[in-house]
């Protein structure tokens, strides 16, 4: 489960410095690309090859699902993982079938795919010229070249790469089935450093305050879930406490200053508080909440429902004080969410 409005402010700096009545679905069609809104990546089941990108338009309200095949013809692949733009173009990384679509962001279509990875996870540019690309089996990070957009080096890391924050000059990058998170030079391309920080660790955020937090699930029950804080200067641990329940997907706020997450309900703590002081603002109820993210001007709450794993998700949009404005209708296994603007 994923978030990316957040990942927009590193990207650009990295870049740069170096209701309940639902409009009609449009399914298949090519729409105008694309102003205000959106974007819902779908992971679809495991080998099925049924993962697909769904788009809300902000102004009209109306949604088209599989936006990625009416632009290019074929299907996106197994299982999208994660979405990320970079200068003028998404990728898009499609973690069952091993590879990145590098797209135009004025059309959508494909003018790159990339390949060589195993099992992709999430992509983030480190300078600009190059990002970093974890992977699940691989054991390695990948090293992107931008230009080409082509895999052209790693760096070796013993076990499963999931998520990458750029601070201080250096890129942190959890391993969820290790007890630490990984400090890799990106000058360098080389780890330099690690945290200990306990088992489980996925999601990781930058706040206002430079600090850096981690969202473990506890290896899903093996251990104990938790919520901790890191000094990037020193990189030393300076907050940990236990969770009453595992959680995920951790994002925060356009101005960085309040966290959210999933917990079986959507919990919500601003980063100048203590952590008892977090609370759930939407209950879990009947839903298998499954995706977040927060839009970046309004603060406004999209979740997605993935009901049983097979039929189509539906997105809940709330304000931040958990008060239910609308919904719509997606793919299957909606996981993380894109804001245009």
């Amino acid at each position: 489960m994923l978030r990316y409005n957040k990942i927009a402010g590193v990207v650009l700096y990295i870049v740069l410095s170096f209701t309940n009545c639902r409009p009609p679905e449009r399914r298949g069609e090519v729409v105008p690309y694309f102003v205000s809104g959106v974007y819902v990546t779908n992971e679809g089941n495991f080998q099925f090859g049924n993962s697909t990108i769904s788009y809300r338009d902000e102004q009209t309200e109306h949604v088209t699902n599989d936006v990625f095949s009416a632009a290019n013809g074929f299907s996106l692949g197994d299982v999208c993982q994660s979405m990320i733009q970079i200068g003028a173009y998404y990728y898009i990384v499609v973690n069952g079938s091993g590879r990145v679509e590098v797209v135009d962001t004025s059309d959508f279509k494909v003018v790159k795919t990339i390949t060589g990875c195993q099992s992709p996870r999430y992509i983030l540019p480190v300078s600009p010229t190059k990002a970093y690309l974890t992977d699940l089996y691989d054991n390695k990070v990948h090293i992107v070249n931008l230009a080409t957009k082509e895999i052209t080096g790693s760096i070796y890391i013993p076990t499963w790469t999931e998520a990458l924050v750029y601070a201080n000059n250096k890129v942190y990058i959890s391993a969820p089935h290790s007890k630490y998170v990984f400090i890799v030079d990106p000058s360098q391309d080389a780890v330099i450093d690690t945290i200990i920080t306990g088992e489980g660790v996925g999601s990781m955020v930058l706040d206002k305050n430079n600090t850096l937090w981690l969202l473990s699930n506890g290896d899903l029950g093996v251990h104990d879930p938790f919520l901790a804080k890191v000094d990037v200067n020193t990189d030393k641990i300076i907050l940990q406490e236990i969770l009453d329940h595992p959680g995920g997907g951790l994002t925060c706020s356009d101005d960085l200053a309040t966290l959210y997450w999933l917990d079986g309900g959507v919990v919500r703590l601003p980063v100048d508080s203590v952590v008892s002081k977090r609370s759930t603002i939407i209950a879990k109820g009947t839903h298998n909440w499954y995706g977040l993210g927060i839009h970046p001007f309004t603060e406004d709450v999209y979740v997605s429902d993935a009901f049983d794993y097979v039929q189509s998700s539906e997105i809940f949009i709330y304000t931040k004080d958990g008060l239910q404005k609308s919904t719509f209708t997606t793919g299957v296994i909606s996981g993380g969410f894109w804001f245009k603007h």
